[in-house]
């Protein structure tokens, strides 16, 4: 079984239609979803409730809205991974080792979740920030 953790940004691409990536990414999430098992970071359902509630082009759910999306569809598919304070610190390590700053670090955050998680695949559409923190998993980064 192959093992699939999905960011936010392909997150919000599979449950928002009108996302221009909404296409590819359901059709990446239907052709795996019989022989894989699906992850997110808990990071992620923040980062999915803030971005889609922001109020932004297409994102505008209201808060009820988001809780309901978030509660009976991404967690029906995907199982959160949880990350105690000894991974965040080695997510710092590894930031401070590669000299980045700044937001990566929650990308990096995410990289960390797929490891321990046994993760064998992120899904993201971020795959030039994915790639700076790689060193933080061994999974393949893929874009639908």
């Amino acid at each position: 079984m192959i093992r699939i953790l999905f960011d936010t940004s392909a997150l919000i691409a599979l449950y928002i239609l009108k996302h221009p990536n909404h296409e590819s990414c359901l059709n990446y999430f239907l052709d795996n979803k019989n022989d894989s098992k699906f992850f997110i970071s808990n990071h992620t359902l923040a980062e999915l409730y803030r971005n889609i509630t922001s109020g932004r082009k297409y994102l505008s759910y209201t808060p009820s809205q988001a809780h309901k999306l978030i509660n009976s569809a991404v967690c029906v598919y995907f199982e959160s991974v949880s990350l105690d304070s000894s991974d965040y610190l080695q997510v710092i390590d590894a930031m401070k080792n590669h000299s980045l700053h700044g937001a990566v670090i929650y990308d990096g955050v995410i990289a960390k979740a797929a490891d321990k998680a046994g993760c064998d695949e992120i899904v993201t559409f971020n795959v030039q920030d994915f790639q700076r923190v790689w060193a933080l998993t061994k999974a393949n980064l893929v874009e639908p």
